[in-house]
């Protein structure tokens, strides 16, 4: 919330005010018709500074971090050479939701997400909570999972977590640790170096890394691939959990089925472009599933 501080005149006139009351007997013996022009005049003013004051904050109680859309992306395009793999994308994200970006492979998803992310330089704009991708304020809030994990073939698994924190400077993250390798089965890995774990453990340990620093917006490209079935429930459970704690999760995949009960809004891509945005109220009322709804924008051209 904005908080708007008194200012030195309104505090001026407020003591003012408070010293003329005290002379109010003073007035009523002398009867002097200036000092009570001046009083009513002093006491009108600070009335009216006051309910300024007060109009002013009980509107701004309601402009609240939480109306500014968590991500905002205007007129993104992105070309690789003569390639266009994002063509003027348009999109932004509330928060406290989940959003499933759909499409076959090749339609720019990847690339959206790295945009986004500040790996790749676009044309177009990018805010996150009204900053600039780039910014270290929108950094600080700003989490990745990537689509293939990239540890460090050096660093433990318990070493890489505490890399991450330390990048993040976080305060108490130990408990934070044990409760996700619990959760992904990684407590019996904490002494494995990177290249050592499976394909599987690897992924769990980049989500472990995506969820550590509970960013109030998270990325997560195709996340569900290479993980075991309690993997994916407990991934889908702390997708779940975010949502309730009023984060924003952009979750990019092909695989509808894995995300089929979680979103809240569905993009869908296809070649570069946008082609369906919209809610799941939005679906149920056009009465179709977001599998039919895929089909007929990936290869019927249905343009929503």
């Amino acid at each position: 919330m904005i908080i708007f501080p008194a200012s030195k005149t309104e505090a001026g006139f407020l003591c003012a005010a408070k010293r003329v009351c005290l002379e109010t007997d003073n007035f009523k013996r002398s009867k002097d018709p200036i000092f009570g022009v001046f009083l009513h005049l002093l006491l009108i003013i600070y009335c009216i500074l006051t309910v300024c004051r007060e109009t002013y904050t009980m509107i701004s109680k309601t402009i609240t971090k939480e109306e500014i859309p968590m991500l905002t992306v205007e007129h993104l395009t992105k070309k690789y050479g003569k390639v266009t793999a994002c063509n003027d994308v348009n999109l932004h994200l509330d928060p406290g939701s989940v959003t499933v970006l759909l499409g076959p492979n090749g339609a720019g998803k990847s690339t959206l997400m790295k945009s986004i992310i500040g790996f790749l330089q676009y044309e177009g704009s990018i805010t996150v909570a009204g900053c600039s991708n780039k910014s270290p304020q929108a950094r600080s809030i700003l989490g990745y999972i990537p689509e293939m994990p990239s540890l460090y073939p050096n660093l433990t698994v318990s070493e890489h977590m505490e890399f991450l924190a330390r990048a993040y400077r976080l305060k108490d993250y130990r408990q934070r640790v044990d409760e996700l390798f619990a959760k992904f089965e990684l407590d019996d890995k904490r002494k494995k170096f990177g290249d050592e774990l499976s394909k599987g453990m690897q992924q769990k340990l980049n989500i472990c890394l995506g969820l550590l620093p509970e960013p109030r917006l998270l990325l997560l490209d195709e996340p569900m691939i290479g993980l075991d079935p309690h993997a994916i429930k407990e991934l889908k459970a702390s997708m779940e959990q975010m949502r309730a704690e009023g984060r924003t999760l952009l979750v990019s995949t092909h695989i509808i089925d894995s995300v089929d009960m979680l979103w809240d809004r569905a993009l869908i891509m296809r070649d570069g472009v946008i082609h369906a945005n919209l809610t799941r109220q939005e679906l149920e009322e056009d009465g179709r599933t977001l599998e039919q709804l895929f089909f007929d924008v990936t290869e019927g051209g249905l343009e929503v």
